[in-house]
């Protein structure tokens, strides 16, 4: 630059440049193929820029690029004893070290006893024979007596920040404002993607595709590629992007769309054409909006905004993602959202560096032979070191979680965590270690029978509630029953991971982990309607053949119909003793020491709380519970009772006597032993007879949930399933019948004080 080198200017560049690469080992690369050619000098600052540091790991050491970096003798290690004599012997030098003769080489000094005593020093231990006695950058920066850079801490949401653009802004503001993440994210879905940008800059070019075969000679010239396909290691070239049709795009962005507000109800004539564009296209189906440049801006500018304030803006995230009745999380944000999602916390990468993740283990084998069967599709799992990955974070959680094993399914279970945080596996064993005790408590177990077992059973149930026809159908095909355990296991031991493909799973999961673990049986149950035609015409053998090959199906019809399924059910109805997260905890719901798992297995129907009962027609708890609590028993108004009348009907199917004893407020009396015709040649399945209340029965199908109240649960279950027989849905049982409000001390409501009503 302007001629040699001071000491101190020698000494301040040597500091920049140890620091540099300090900072990329504490991150876990390696440069690899330093030269003066990748070593940049900003004049006006007075520091050094080190580029293409990323080449060697992106690369993994040229093999992916069709280059061997190993092959050339500036880049071996000084281990090479005799690579190196060699090759300085044919430079004419004759010096007692390596050390020396690199002095001799780059002219740094006269002789190398003349050298700076920290310089000479470094010099010989950075090309000591023996790789233990080299310095690390951090060690080499302490003999330049360079003071430690404590360079900030890169956590996940160290790129977040809410953006912020001028009133006034022009679309290269935009750009800026977005940071490089999300600016090539919209370029990419403005542009025809990475190799027509090569292709227009020359670098690539396309061949006819015999000639790969090789046999025949290419006449293409080739760019950093020689005859034998070998890259040229010294050819580096940048080129820049076009832009054009991205700025095209945003050029419209007025400035209330570059400020969107987080869901709340504007007057929408005084919205700007850009805003309603972007509304507008809220309602087009999800590749569409996938696709749309202006509405994944807006989507990414108030998810940006949300995530700024994690964690205290955590309910607002959970609220924002819930009013979007469709998959509405931006796939350039994703990972951030996940992981605020599950609440990662902490610092993951020292924690998942603790982990011991190469002893080898029993479930090594098994694993080795599920990696190359999963998600192969997918290129960075296909790869050697997506396996190599993959089975790292499987391993790692296995460590960490003694109690539990590997099953079938966890390959592909850990997948979109490992596509999502593929540059950092700590995130990705951070994220399926939140997610799994969540969504798959107790699945993972040695002896996990009991927790699939339940599960089953209830997503029969929720068939039978929503879909009693087809449930009627599935259980009964000419003598053969289809039930959950032959085809939902691995739906819900893998959350659909090995039935579906990853893209799809995104879209799941991004609605997946803004609800309760109970939103997997309602998935499943949105997938068993979609397949409804289908199924309602196919044999026992047509079930099996086609759920052994998932057909292709609407995600997003399915993720907004399991979220309407999740809320028209009462929560005791899914509820399993093994649900980590169920809130009622109340003397009327239902608890866990109550449920007999082998009776479960053999009830059709869902069974609701008393909790739910009094929620969903509105009525005080005390009401049933006033000789419990010392509370005056409280009847419910008919006013009360005309509000929820569309909500729910109860059935008392005991006696006429026991009836007249006390039953639940609203409740109508149907008799097990006298309320059904005997089936005949010509009727074979028994109906109801009529009466005022199979009238009020009748008008209630469909539209209001049916509460069967008897003695017990079974009592209630036997006349239940009558109905079930006759097609009718959302049909439940009160969970332990009448005993239960008897041994509770319950206060019942007298029938004649309500026969006017």
């Amino acid at each position: 630059m302007n001629g040699k080198l001071s000491k101190d200017e020698g000494i301040c560049f040597a500091q920049q440049l140890f620091s540099a690469l300090d900072f990329l080992h504490r991150e876990g690369l390696v440069h690899g193929q330093i030269s003066n050619k990748l070593v940049h000098y900003d004049g006006n600052a007075g520091t050094l820029k080190l580029s293409e540091w990323f080449v060697n790991t992106l690369t993994d050491f040229g093999d992916f690029a069709g280059t061997n970096f190993r092959q050339s003798i500036k880049y071996s290690a000084p281990e090479s004893v005799v690579k190196t004599k060699l090759t300085l012997a044919k430079r004419g030098h004759e010096a007692s070290s390596v050390a020396a003769a690199v002095t001799q080489t780059l002219g740094v000094g006269k002789t190398f006893e003349e050298l700076d005593p920290a310089l000479r020093k470094i010099l010989e231990i950075t090309t000591s024979h023996q790789p233990r006695d080299r310095p690390t950058a951090r060690e080499v920066l302490d003999l330049l007596e360079c003071p430690k850079n404590e360079f900030p801490q890169i956590s996940l949401f160290s790129n977040i920040s809410n953006v912020n653009i001028p009133e006034n802004h022009s679309v290269r503001d935009i750009i800026e404002a977005l940071g490089h993440n999300d600016a090539y994210y919209f370029w990419r879905l403005s542009s025809n993607g990475l190799n027509s940008e090569l292709e227009r800059s020359g670098l690539i070019q396309k061949t006819v595709g015999i000639s790969k075969v090789e046999l025949i000679p290419s006449t293409a010239k080739s760019s950093g590629y020689n005859a034998n396909g070998a890259g040229d290691g010294n050819s580096h070239t940048q080129t820049e992007i076009d832009l054009t049709v991205l700025e095209g795009t945003l050029q419209s962005v007025d400035t209330i769309a570059a400020n969107p507000v987080i869901s709340i109800d504007i007057d929408q004539s005084k919205l700007s054409p850009t805003v309603r564009q972007i509304n507008e296209e809220r309602r087009l189906p999800l590749s569409i909006r996938e696709s749309s440049i202006l509405y994944q801006f807006s989507r990414t500018l108030i998810y940006r905004r949300l995530l700024s304030g994690y964690p205290h803006t955590l309910e607002g995230i959970i609220e924002e993602l819930k009013i979007q009745t469709k998959i509405d999380i931006p796939p350039n944000l994703r990972r951030y959202i996940w992981s605020a999602l599950l609440q990662v916390s902490g610092d993951t990468r020292e924690m998942y560096r603790r982990i011991n993740k190469c002893a080898i283990r029993e479930t090594d084998r098994q694993i080795d032979v599920d990696i190359p069967r999963c998600h192969q599709y997918l290129e960075v799992i296909a790869s050697p070191e997506g396996a190599r990955k993959l089975k790292r974070v499987i391993k790692a959680w296995l460590v960490t979680n003694p109690g539990l094993t590997y099953w079938q399914g966890l390959d592909s279970l850990t997948v979109p965590f490992l596509v999502l945080h593929y540059d950092r596996e700590d995130l990705a064993y951070a994220s399926m270690s939140n997610f799994i005790p969540k969504y798959l408590n107790g699945l993972f177990q040695r002896d996990n029978a009991a927790v699939i077992q339940e599960y089953l059973a209830i997503f029969q149930q929720l068939i039978c509630y929503h879909e009693p026809e087809l449930a009627n159908h599935l259980l009964d095909m000419d003598g053969q029953a289809f039930v959950p355990d032959l085809y939902a296991i691995p739906w819900f031991l893998t959350m659909f991971s090995h039935v579906f493909p990853i893209k799809k799973i995104f879209h799941l999961w991004d609605k997946l982990l803004v609800y309760d673990s109970s939103l997997p049986l309602f998935i499943a149950v949105a997938i068993m309607i979609r397949l409804k035609r289908q199924l309602m015409t196919f044999s026992f053998n047509d079930c099996i053949l086609s759920f052994s090959d998932m057909p292709d199906i609407d995600v997003d019809d399915i993720v907004t119909q399991s979220t309407v399924l999740h809320r028209d059910t009462p929560p005791s109805c899914s509820y399993r003793v093994h649900q980590p997260d169920f809130a009622d905890t109340s003397l009327l719901a239902i608890h866990k020491e109550d449920i007999d798992l082998q009776a479960r297995r053999m009830e059709r129907l869902p069974i609701i709380s008393l909790s739910d009962v009094c929620r969903l027609n509105r009525i005080k708890s005390s009401t049933f519970i006033g000789n419990f609590t010392g509370e005056e028993f409280e009847i419910v108004d008919d006013i009360e009772n005309l509000a929820t009348i569309e909500r729910l009907l109860i059935v008392d199917c005991r006696d006429e006597a026991d009836f007249k004893t006390g039953t639940l407020p609203g409740a109508i009396n149907l008799p097990s032993k006298t309320s059904f015709e005997d089936p005949t040649s010509e009727v074979p399945i028994s109906t109801l007879r009529p009466s005022l209340s199979s009238i009020k029965l009748i008008s209630a199908r469909g539209s209001r949930i049916i509460v069967v109240a008897g003695k017990d649960t079974r009592d209630g279950q036997a006349f239940a399933e009558r109905l079930l027989s006759l097609g009718y849905p959302k049909l439940t049982i009160l969970h332990g019948g009448f005993n239960l409000l008897s041994s509770l001390g319950a206060t019942l409501e007298l029938p004649d004080l309500r026969e006017d009503s």
